[in-house]
């Protein structure tokens, strides 16, 4: 690892280590020139998963007090993934990032500057010391459970949307779970996600994972999927980009995309990358 000033990070989720306890603490620098040079490599950047592990390598100098390996990035959960990429980001290149988002009504590209250092963060616990009659962190808290899932003991996230009768527990991505999709996200967003919920289901509407079907996924009506989605992505921590835009082209409120694969490289005028932070509030 390059020289640089390190800085101490708490992940929104943390990992379940060997005596079971949850691990949080990060330290992290800036990229260096030559990781950015080695970054631009299409083999790299084509591929968010891979690109994500070599920002994560080069730049983290640990995670409770372990060196960074590739063992490690497949261990990390995707939303501590994409949080760690974020802060490095923040280090490398400053709090602003401009995007652009194609609007899906007229196809225009859309404009939009998030400042990172006012994008909400939310986690899966709780401040350390709060006093009894404060509860504003409550918003910044997603519900959470450890459970077996085949086995071994994951953070599982609660997904629910009543109205199409969805009631789930998902253990969180990890990193293998990103390597699992990285080919086919761009081309099949939508075999990629229905993937990762197989991959990922610890309890799915009362059935624990070891007896939910193949196929239950796949055979959900398309808007009971995109509610599950929805659902989905807000029950994760992390930075919440949820930011709406006005397309001035045809007056339509958009959700501003976001991609971390886009994060350190200068904007294009094509539509981002698929993969990366992506955190909806329900």
């Amino acid at each position: 690892m390059a020289a640089g000033a390190v800085h101490q990070v708490r992940l929104p989720a943390g990992f379940i280590d060997k005596s079971g306890n949850i691990q949080r603490d990060a330290q992290v620098r800036a990229m260096s020139a030559s990781e950015l040079m080695a970054l631009m490599r299409e083999d790299t950047r084509a591929n968010f998963a891979r690109m994500i592990d070599a920002v994560l390598v080069s730049c983290v100098a640990d995670v409770a007090g372990e060196k960074v390996t590739k063992a490690t990035c497949d261990r990390l959960y995707g939303p501590d993934r994409d949080f760690l990429a974020t802060e490095i980001r923040r280090l490398s290149k400053g709090d602003i990032l401009e995007t652009r988002t194609s609007c899906p009504h007229c196809k225009n590209s859309v404009p939009h500057t998030y400042d990172l250092s006012k994008v909400a963060i939310v986690t899966l616990w709780p401040p350390e010391s709060v006093d009894d009659d404060d509860d504003s962190w409550r918003d910044s808290v997603v519900p959470h459970e450890i459970r077996d899932v085949f086995g071994n003991r994951h953070i599982c996230a609660h997904v629910q949307v009543p109205e199409h009768d969805v009631d789930g527990w998902f253990r969180l991505p990890n990193g293998e779970d990103a390597h699992r999709v990285a080919a086919i996200v761009e081309k099949n967003p939508v075999e990629a996600m229905l993937k990762t919920y197989r991959a990922t289901v610890a309890e799915w509407n009362g059935k624990p994972c070891g007896k939910v079907s193949p196929r239950a996924f796949e055979e959900l009506p398309l808007p009971t999927l995109e509610a599950l989605d929805a659902a989905y992505a807000a029950a994760m921590p992390g930075y919440v980009f949820d930011e709406e835009v006005v397309c001035p082209r045809c007056s339509n409120v958009i959700e501003a995309n976001v991609s971390t694969s886009d994060f350190f490289f200068p904007l294009r005028d094509e539509r981002n990358r698929p993969g990366g932070p992506k955190r909806r509030r329900s």
